[in-house]
C-alpha cells in the first residue's frame, strides 16, 4: 500500500486524471475549488458524470473485494472551471 496525492488543474474542457496504467486499489476525489467540478469517464461534461460540489465534493470509491482487482486512474475524466485544482488521492498499486 503506497497513499498516494496527487492534483489536477482543470482546463475548462475534460481532462485525464492520470496516465493509463496507473492503478489504485481505491480512489477518493476531492474539490476544494468554489464552483463544481465533475469526474466519470471520457464523455464527462458538466452534466454528465459525478459531480464534486463546491469546497466540500468527495467522491469515494472503496476498496475492492480482490486485491488482484484494481481501478486505472487514466480510465477516469474531469471536467471544472479552467485553473480549479482537483485532489485525487490513491493507494498506488505500483
Amino acid at each position: 500500500m503506497a497513499v498516494t496525492t496527487l492534483q489536477v488543474t482543470q482546463t475548462g474542457s475534460a481532462k485525464q486524471v492520470a496516465p493509463l496504467g496507473t492503478y489504485a486499489r481505491w480512489i477518493k476525489f476531492v474539490n476544494l475549488a468554489a464552483a463544481q467540478m465533475t469526474v466519470g469517464d471520457v464523455n464527462v461534461s458538466a452534466t454528465r458524470g459525478d459531480p464534486l460540489v463546491s469546497s466540500t465534493g468527495v467522491a469515494l470509491y472503496p476498496a475492492l473485494a480482490d486485491v488482484s482487482n484494481h481501478y486505472d486512474l487514466g480510465q477516469w475524466w474531469t471536467i471544472g472551471t479552467n485553473t480549479q485544482l482537483l485532489t485525487v488521492v490513491y493507494d498506488s498499486m505500483t
